[in-house]
């Protein structure tokens, strides 16, 4: 991959890196004021952001060849091999397939859900037997989101983004002097 394209990329990843931290200060702000629907507003955008690094440097294993190369390139260029919390699949697949997730669960019978509920997972009340799914929860003192009941921890994410962005910057700064 020559210069230019690598730099668009990481340039790509340094603004998804701003925006997570725009998400982060966002969703602070709105559990300091209870504001229930800009809380799960940013906690979109910071999930948003995740995966949208996610899918740039570890693209799926089905995608065509030259996606991956580019992943492997901006993985070693900038040595995020470790950032497991971007890596996995499992959050940012519920939030890109909430609707078939959604369909399935409802094909298999069951009729209770909760949605943009913030507080402990397991304070949930039983409905008809079952335990509901949870579409979205937002647990602040156990300091994770949830989409379809899979789980992550907001300062984990947050973290993994902000060295995203902070390697982003340096490889920038270093080869184009932005």
């Amino acid at each position: 991959m020559d210069a230019w394209i690598t730099r668009t990329y990481i340039q790509e990843l340094r603004n998804q890196a701003e925006a997570a931290e725009l998400a982060a200060e966002d969703l602070d702000a709105a559990l300091n004021t209870g504001n229930v629907a800009r809380s799960f507003a940013a906690v979109q955008a910071l999930l948003a952001a995740g995966a949208m690094v996610s899918k740039m440097i570890w693209p799926s294993p089905r995608s065509p060849k030259w996606s991956r190369d580019r992943g492997e390139h901006l993985e070693q260029t900038l040595g995020v091999a470790s950032m497991e919390v971007l890596r996995s699949r499992r959050v940012r697949n519920s939030l890109e397939h909430f609707d078939e997730r959604l369909d399935e669960y409802f094909q298999d019978g069951h009729r209770s859900v909760f949605d943009r509920n913030i507080g402990p997972k397991n304070s949930m009340i039983v409905v008809d037997g079952e335990i509901p799914l949870h579409l979205r929860l937002l647990d602040p003192r156990a300091g994770t989101i949830s989409v379809l009941n899979d789980d992550v921890r907001i300062k984990d994410l947050v973290d993994a983004l902000r060295g995203v962005g902070a390697k982003a910057d340096v490889w920038l700064t270093l080869n184009t002097g932005q």
